[in-house]
C-alpha cells in the first residue's frame, strides 16, 4: 500500500469520525441503533475499494463505533511508523513521501 492509499484511508477514517460526532449531538439517544447501524453501512460501501479496512458489524453504538474509527487510525498510523523505523533515512530521501508527509502531518 503506497502513502497515497494510505492518506485516503486517514482521511476517510477522520471524516467519519466527523460525522459521527455530527449525528451523536444532532440526535442524542434517539434511534442510536438504527442510526449508527445506518452510518456503519455506508461507510461499509465507501471503503468497499480499500485495502485494509474491514466493516464494523455492531454493536451499533455510538461509542463503539467511535471506538471502531479511533482503532483502525491507530492501525494505520502504527504501521506507518513501523515502515518508518523499518526503513529510516531511505523514506526521507523519497520526495513523494516528503509531500505526503507533509499533507498528513501538517
Amino acid at each position: 500500500m503506497d502513502y497515497y492509499s494510505r492518506y485516503q484511508i486517514e482521511r476517510r477514517i477522520f471524516q467519519e469520525l466527523l460525522d459521527l460526532k455530527r449525528l451523536q449531538i444532532r440526535a442524542g439517544r434517539a434511534n442510536e441503533h438504527v442510526l449508527v447501524k445506518r452510518m456503519a453501512d455506508e461507510y461499509s460501501k465507501s471503503i468497499a475499494s480499500m485495502v485494509g479496512l474491514r466493516k464494523h458489524d455492531g454493536p451499533y453504538t455510538f461509542k463503539d463505533f467511535e471506538k471502531y474509527l479511533y482503532g483502525k487510525t491507530k492501525k494505520h498510523q502504527l504501521m506507518f511508523f513501523r515502515l518508518l523505523t523499518i526503513y529510516g533515512g531511505r523514506l526521507a530521501q523519497n520526495s513523494r513521501l516528503q509531500t505526503t508527509s507533509n499533507i498528513v502531518w501538517h
